[in-house]
């Protein structure tokens, strides 16, 4: 017996009186379990986080945004105008704007992208949801489905069983807890099959590296964003504080919009040809 094969053993000696078809099912209950909360988090948890992020911060981050995008178009409209003073050129309004819209393409896109993002949170808020019983029950379907479709962990399932762990994530990612229900009833009825020693000391060794493969990349998921604004959102003292701190910016930038646009359009009154080509 190989040194590999050996330490597998000890492995699963080492988890109590557990037979090698224990210990291997008490592992893909685990995997299950993690492939699930991954999954929880990057289709439920991730939109629910970014709709709570964009009802208390991103309605402020965009209208600061597009304060700041607004101010940033005046200031380098002033520029051109002057610009064309200095040379002694017919100042163009019609022109300037044309230039002035290339050049604020790109911001104008992020604004639109920002503005459905609100619109798109505002729909996901008012959505129908699951009771806490359907969740319960849609996780805990999924898990057992998740062990016995998953294409990698189940390397001999034919073209049919693929095709039905399609529709399972199809059916998870939605919700459809009823058509999870059903999916599980098709299969429920399979006779699990009878392996040597040696194959389920493969498998074995397969799930642990799976297991620890997964523990990682929900480790990492962790460290990315929304997942990172879990704590402020639920924090309502560091939300308000956060709140407040957008506020007070956009209540600044509006004073330097208004300045900014009063600056230019005495500018344009005293030396602009409107639609002169």
């Amino acid at each position: 017996m190989s040194n590999k094969l050996t330490s597998d053993i000890v492995s699963y000696k080492s988890n109590g009186n557990l037979s090698r078809e224990e210990y291997l099912a008490k592992l893909k209950n685990e995997l299950a379990e993690l492939f699930e909360k991954r999954e929880h988090m990057l289709t439920f948890e991730k939109a629910t986080l970014l709709a709570a992020y964009t009802k208390w911060i991103g309605t402020y981050k965009f209208e600061e945004f597009s304060l700041q995008v607004t101010i940033k178009r005046q200031q380098r409209k002033a520029q051109i105008i002057q610009a064309h003073i200095n040379r002694n050129e017919p100042v163009v309004i019609e022109a300037i704007e044309q230039q002035l819209n290339e050049e604020f393409e790109k911001y104008e896109r992020l604004l639109q992208e920002q503005l459905e993002q609100i619109k798109a949170t505002t729909e996901y808020l008012e959505a129908p949801v699951l009771s806490e019983e359907e969740v319960k029950e849609l996780k805990q379907i999924y898990r057992i489905l998740v062990k016995r479709l998953h294409p990698d962990w189940n390397p001999n399932l034919t073209h049919e069983e693929c095709d039905l762990f399609v529709r399972v994530q199809a059916a998870y990612k939605t919700a459809n807890l009823q058509e999870l229900r059903n999916i599980l009833l098709m299969i429920d009825a399979q006779e699990p099959t009878v392996r040597k020693d040696e194959e389920l000391e493969q498998e074995i060794a397969q799930y642990e590296k799976s297991i620890a493969d997964m523990k990682e990349r929900i480790t990492k998921l962790e460290q990315t964003f929304p997942f990172t604004m879990r704590e402020m959102l639920a924090d309502e003292e560091q939300l308000k504080k956060q709140q407040e701190e957008i506020q007070a910016n956009i209540s600044k930038l509006r004073k330097d919009e208004e300045k900014w646009t009063a600056y230019v359009a005495a500018m344009s009154m005293s030396c602009c040809r409107v639609g002169e080509a």
